[in-house]
This record gives C-alpha cells, sequence and structure tokens, in this order.
C-alpha cells in the first residue's frame, strides 16, 4: 500500500493507493470539513489533537506498507508549531498501529518535482496532473496527498 498524508490547519486529507495505482482509501478531516473538530477546539487544544490522533489511528487500522508526509517547513502563516504538533501526532498514531513501515518525509518541492517534473508547480498544475493520471481530487490538499501517495509507488513523472 502507498499512501500520502497532506496535514493541514483545516484539514489533512490521506490517500491510499494500490500497487497498481488505483485509489483504494481515502479520508479527509479537520476544523473546516468536521463539526466534531470545530466543537472540540471550543472545549480545549488538546481535545482536537487527541481527535486528530484518534483519527489518524482509525485510518491506519489494517494498511501497511510506505507512508509519504510532506515535511513540515516554512512560516505556514504563524502555524509552523501547530503544524509540526500534528505531524508528531501522525507519526505516533502510525507507530502505535501497526509494525514499522516505511516512511517518507520528502519537502513540497520534491514531491512537485517528481509527480509534475516542475519542483515550483502551483496548486492548479498539481491538480491538473492529477486528473492527467486519472485522479479527480476535491482540492490542491487532496492532490498533495495523492501525489505522495504516488510518490511511494517508486513512480516519477510519466
Amino acid at each position: 500500500m502507498h499512501t500520502g498524508i497532506d496535514i493541514g490547519m483545516g484539514c489533512t486529507f490521506i490517500v491510499t493507493l494500490n500497487d497498481s495505482a488505483e485509489k483504494i482509501k481515502f479520508d479527509y478531516f479537520g476544523t473546516i470539513t468536521n463539526s466534531e473538530f470545530n466543537r472540540a477546539t471550543h472545549y480545549h487544544l488538546a481535545a482536537r489533537h487527541l481527535l486528530y490522533y484518534k483519527r489518524i489511528c482509525d485510518y491506519f487500522d489494517s494498511i501497511v506498507g510506505t507512508v509519504v508526509i510532506e515535511h513540515p517547513m516554512g512560516d505556514f502563516g504563524g502555524n509552523r508549531a501547530r503544524l509540526g504538533e500534528l505531524f508528531g501526532y501522525t507519526l505516533i498514531a502510525m507507530a502505535e498501529r501497526f509494525e514499522p513501515c516505511k516512511i517518507l518525509l520528502p519537502k513540497a518541492k520534491e514531491i512537485k518535482l517528481n509527480f509534475t517534473g516542475n519542483g515550483n508547480a502551483d496548486k492548479d498544475s498539481m491538480i491538473k496532473e492529477c486528473k492527467r493520471r486519472g485522479y479527480y481530487p476535491k482540492n490542491e490538499h487532496e492532490a498533495d496527498a495523492i501525489a505522495m501517495a504516488f510518490m511511494s509507488l517508486g513512480k516519477n513523472i510519466s
């Protein structure tokens, strides 16, 4: 299995492909998509993080293989620390759910270069490349998760 995870402040997208690059599992969750996350943030920040951790654990109930997560670098509009926390919860959840798997932590530029052939590809280019390959993402975050899952296959631009 080949999983890509795009961690975001408002929403995290997870996409898993099989060895034939077919999308077999998909989930997205976070404050912009789920009322449970919105309610949790009104009680305590830790409540959101616990909910996030549990959702990651639930996703990885049986999936093993390679997981690609974009390394959280840069400013992210002042949210770097919070994204780093979600990144950490993701790694802990995966470590607790199943035997060690291969985890790749590329920078955004590497993901874009691998998927589109252009390390500076913009959001529209990532979505366009997904569609060219037969995937139809809901938005740029899902497109990034697809690109990361595809990267896990060990294939690059076609």
